[in-house]
């Protein structure tokens, strides 16, 4: 067994693969490395996304390649003719090609690790994210060596790409797209991918060699039958990640009377997050009386009045969490009138909030702000209005915030 694991991993075709896939892994991981390279759980789904979506199509093709290799005549006799079963004989090639697919995911695993280790709060690449890796890589496999065993045509390995791609790109269903601090990975999502994974690598081992027809068809049918189950308990477990518990252990910091807190895995952002905090509270301090507590979403399980919670972004700035606070405290601002109010009563509120709004983002960045950032509730006159605000001295502009405010309260009035 061991000579012929050897003789395997010498003429598998994966090997002038790997090389390739690794750099080309690398390659999309660096693409954006400022967005990922301070936070845990956001290089580790760059990691994954990085190893299994583009180079993963290539994996089953070439997987779908070398099993094509039973159909030769030489290597079905040597199937008749050996000591060995059949499914002994894919087992080895089967676990030479899952050896080489995985390496482009470790190589962009070290690397990222050795990038985030210094800059990120203690810790490492989490675990659920990597397993959720592991697993995409071993259904590609599996799928791209059963279309290759099962279909002599040359256009098994491109049939198997494309069989790869769907699940990856079109319908992402294998790993995520991004990271956030405040999403955990489902377990029961994360196990109806493992049971995808097993299920594959059953039908690559079923449409293997075998030395009993009546037995292969057997095995086919079952194999064929479980991925099926697989597929659809997939389908029914849900999203890939869930909202995470809120934890005490935050990274806090206080800015006035006011304490922002982020996820301990975005402490790296703390800073950005307390400088933009304190760039709004200086231009609302005597206009909105400012939350006590700004906390990343999930945080804390209670929200408004006191605390006000900001969406948590992959790749978060300075000016993003900055956009996100004045956006959150603006909506935190209007007053809920309930589903009595009409239409006619709430769109006056609506545009004063987007009148606030803007006057707030353009006030921060000492402009007027692009039009392409406004609310949708922005008028072309709510806009010009802001503008002329922006000309006023601050005491004047911060009355005019007041009347916005004043009309934001305002119920069925």
């Amino acid at each position: 067994m061991t000579r012929t694991l050897l003789i395997e991993i010498r003429r598998s075709p994966f090997l002038w693969l790997v090389v390739p896939a690794s750099l080309l892994s690398l390659v999309i991981l660096f693409r954006e490395v400022e967005s990922w390279q301070n936070v845990w759980p956001e290089a580790s789904v760059r990691v994954i996304a990085a190893a299994t979506q583009l180079p993963a199509v290539a994996i089953a093709a070439v997987a779908a390649w070398s099993a094509q290799r039973i159909h030769r005549a030489s290597a079905s006799q040597l199937v008749q003719t050996s000591t060995r079963p059949g499914w002994q004989i894919t087992i080895v090639h089967l676990s030479v090609s899952l050896g080489y697919a995985l390496i482009p995911l470790a190589v962009a695993a070290l690397a990222s690790y050795l990038i985030v280790h210094d800059k990120a709060a203690p810790g490492g690449l989490w675990l659920s994210y990597m397993l959720l890796g592991i697993a995409a890589v071993v259904t590609v496999v599996g799928l791209g060596h059963s279309i290759g065993s099962a279909i002599s045509n040359r256009l098994a390995a491109p049939l198997a790409g494309f069989a790869s791609f769907f699940p990856l790109f079109i319908v992402s269903i294998l790993v995520p797209f991004f990271g956030e601090a405040n999403k955990a990975v489902s377990p029961v999502a994360l196990a109806a991918r493992l049971l995808l994974a097993g299920a594959c690598v059953a039908l690559a081992l079923a449409f293997g060699p075998v030395s009993s027809p009546r037995r292969s068809y057997g095995g086919r049918i079952t194999a064929c039958v479980a991925v099926a189950v697989s597929v659809l308990f997939l389908l029914v477990a849900g999203p890939i990640q869930q909202p995470r518990q809120p934890v005490l252990a935050s990274a806090c910091q206080r800015v006035a009377a006011t304490d922002v807190c982020l996820w301990p895995e975005n402490a790296a952002r703390l800073t950005e997050a307390t400088n933009a905090t304190k760039n709004v509270i200086g231009l609302t301090q005597r206009v909105i009386r400012f939350p006590q507590v700004v906390a990343d979403e999930g945080l804390v399980a209670e929200s408004g009045g006191s605390v006000l919670q900001i969406p948590v972004v992959a790749g978060a700035t300075y000016e993003s969490y900055r956009s996100l606070l004045i956006f959150q405290l603006t909506w935190q601002i209007l007053a809920d009138c309930g589903p009595s109010e009409t239409e006619a009563h709430g769109r006056p509120r609506m545009q004063a909030r987007a009148k606030l709004d803007t006057w707030l983002s353009s006030a921060a960045l000492g402009r007027m702000q692009d039009q392409e950032w406004d609310s949708v509730s922005l008028t072309e006159a709510g806009r010009n209005e802001v503008r002329q605000t922006l000309g006023l001295p601050q005491a004047a502009q911060e009355e005019w915030a007041r009347k916005q405010i004043a009309v934001m309260g305002r119920c069925n009035a």
